[in-house]
C-alpha cells in the first residue's frame, strides 16, 4: 500500500495577488514528482473593475496544459471577494507543474491553496 502523501502551497494569512489581463495568470505554482493525485484548490476572487466582469480560475498542469479543473464565471461589483474551489484528479507519469491560474480584465485573489494528494490508483483509470 503506499503513503498517502500532501503536497500543498498557499500564500500567506491575509495575502491578496493582483492580476490584469484575461490571459491565465499563475497565482501558484506546485511541482510533483512522478505519480497519481488528487487535486485541490481555492481562493476568494475579487473585481476591481468598475463593471461586472468575466473571469475564470484553474488548475493547469504546466507541461501539456491540460486542466486538471476550470470555473468560468462572471464577478459581481464590490469589495469582497467571491469564493471558489476546484479538484479533480490527474495522473502525471513524468513528474510536472500544477499552476493555479486565474484570469479578469482587473482583479485580486484572497489567499490561494493548492494541495495535491498522491494516491496509489485513480478509479476508473485514465
Amino acid at each position: 500500500m503506499i503513503e498517502l502523501i500532501a503536497y500543498h502551497v498557499e500564500t500567506r494569512p491575509g495575502a491578496e495577488i493582483g492580476f490584469r489581463g484575461f490571459n491565465d495568470n499563475i497565482l501558484l505554482s506546485l511541482p510533483l514528482p512522478p505519480g497519481k493525485y488528487v487535486v485541490h484548490a481555492r481562493a476568494g476572487i475579487g473585481n476591481l473593475d468598475g463593471d461586472e466582469q468575466q473571469m475564470s480560475f484553474s488548475i493547469k498542469v504546466r507541461g501539456t496544459l491540460q486542466y486538471v479543473d476550470r470555473i468560468d464565471a462572471r464577478l459581481i461589483l464590490g469589495s469582497h471577494p467571491m469564493w471558489f474551489a476546484l479538484q479533480g484528479v490527474v495522473e502525471l507519469p513524468e513528474g510536472d507543474t500544477l499552476d493555479l491560474t486565474a484570469g479578469s480584465y482587473d482583479a485580486w485573489a484572497a489567499v490561494p491553496r493548492l494541495l495535491a494528494f498522491n494516491v496509489e490508483d485513480i478509479v476508473p483509470p485514465f
